[in-house]
């Protein structure tokens, strides 16, 4: 998709690099080279795509990848901690994937949600450490004030998933480390894949209509 205009560029299925790869070379040479940005998730194929075929492209990771990335990072540490927990503690952790995964934002008016989540951060160090670094992160999205401040708040987050004890956010911190020029890229161009995102949920919620209708043929 086009990332000024938003017009649709070309539909291939599938993820991997096949697929991709097809998209690339169905462009002119010319075509890309004068690619100068583009906007994917951290996938390892579009990766790979892009480093091939358009070389002159500075790589832009979105934020809606990194958040969800986060997000999944902390449904994780809520598993691991339900499956620690004894049955007193379980009662703090059961149904609360949601309010653990919204926004202090959309709690603001939700007062029992907001009391059973700051109930579970008080009693679950574990969990309590993974939300901090979810909105930590969603801080440095929302208050980025210059490259450099963004950067040194970038690497200090990587830090402190590094260091924080919990397998999953140690193994996100190991790969946005070696990918904080893509996250840094966002601040620079402002370029987003929202457009493409919103396209796809149209189509998911088509295809989640469409259960039980032979594929047509093409």
């Amino acid at each position: 998709m086009d990332g000024i205009n938003g017009e649709v560029l070309g539909i291939e299925q599938g993820k991997g690099l096949e697929g991709i790869s097809n998209f690339f070379k169905r462009m002119t040479i010319e075509q890309r080279e004068a690619v100068r940005v583009v906007s994917i998730d951290r996938g390892n194929a579009f990766q790979s795509a892009v480093l091939t075929y358009l070389p002159k492209a500075a790589i832009t990771f979105d934020p809606f990848h990194i958040i969800k990335n986060i997000n999944d990072a902390v449904s994780k540490v809520r598993c691991e901690q339900w499956r620690l927990a004894d049955k007193d503690n379980k009662k703090y952790i059961k149904n609360s994937r949601f309010l653990l995964l919204s926004s202090k934002e959309k709690l603001e008016n939700n007062a029992k949600g907001k009391t059973k989540l700051q109930e579970l951060l008080a009693v679950n160090q574990p969990i309590n450490t993974a939300y901090m670094l979810k909105e930590n992160m969603r801080d440095i999205y929302h208050s980025h004030t210059s490259m450099e401040e963004t950067a040194n708040r970038l690497s200090q987050w990587v830090e402190l998933a590094a260091s924080s004890g919990l397998a999953a956010f140690k193994v996100l911190a190991r790969t946005l480390e070696k990918q904080l020029g893509g996250i840094m890229n966002f601040f620079k161009f402002g370029l987003t894949s929202a457009a493409i995102e919103g396209l796809n949920s149209r189509i998911a919620r088509i295809s989640s209509k469409m259960r039980g209708v032979d594929s047509p043929t093409l």
